[in-house]
């Protein structure tokens, strides 16, 4: 297993273009916010994350634990992305969105994504599936995108994830009682 810190997200940019097929034991992020969550597996991953939703990886430290090697490449065409949140309803002791629903419904599908809960009181996610071969994996992933997401987009067929071929999601009602 090898270790790599970079210090600012820049020298993290640049050291990621540096390497390919590289598999992640571990990649965390030290700075002012502390709650940055990142679920993401090899260098073409976070690749594809850097690129689409830089937002999501703030400035600071980035420590990178490393295991063995992964000759995979992905590209946008192959990636459906998903937009969520979650607002804590203090007086209705309740939730709206439906970030974990997403992340538990999308339990048999490839996926990495990156969950931001800096702010008290709710939270955002940006998620990247892999989209399956069979169309009938591609509907059941397009369903479950519509149900749990703000915001989802499919790439395909030489298209790039843009908000021309995005959908709007019914991911923002009322999720049970806390």
């Amino acid at each position: 297993m090898a270790k790599h810190i970079c210090t600012t997200r820049a020298a993290f940019v640049n050291w990621l273009s540096m390497i390919s097929g590289m598999s992640f034991r571990s990649v965390s992020y030290t700075g002012t916010q502390s709650n940055v969550e990142f679920c993401i597996a090899n260098s073409a991953e976070l690749t594809v994350a850097l690129n689409v939703a830089p937002e999501y990886f703030p400035e600071g430290m980035y420590e990178v634990e490393s295991v063995g090697g992964c000759d995979r490449t992905i590209n946008e065409a192959q990636l459906a992305m998903a937009l969520s949140c979650e607002l804590g309803l203090s007086k209705a002791g309740a939730t709206l969105g439906g970030c974990a629903a997403l992340l538990e419904a999308l339990a048999g599908f490839e996926f990495f994504f990156a969950k931001d809960t800096t702010c008290p009181g709710y939270s955002t996610a940006v998620v990247w599936v892999l989209v399956p071969d069979e169309e009938q994996g591609k509907d059941t992933l397009q369903s479950i995108l519509e149900e749990h997401s703000v915001m989802c987009t499919f790439g395909g067929a030489g298209r790039e994830l843009t908000l021309e071929n995005a959908k709007l999601g019914a991911g923002m009602r009322k999720q049970a009682t806390r």
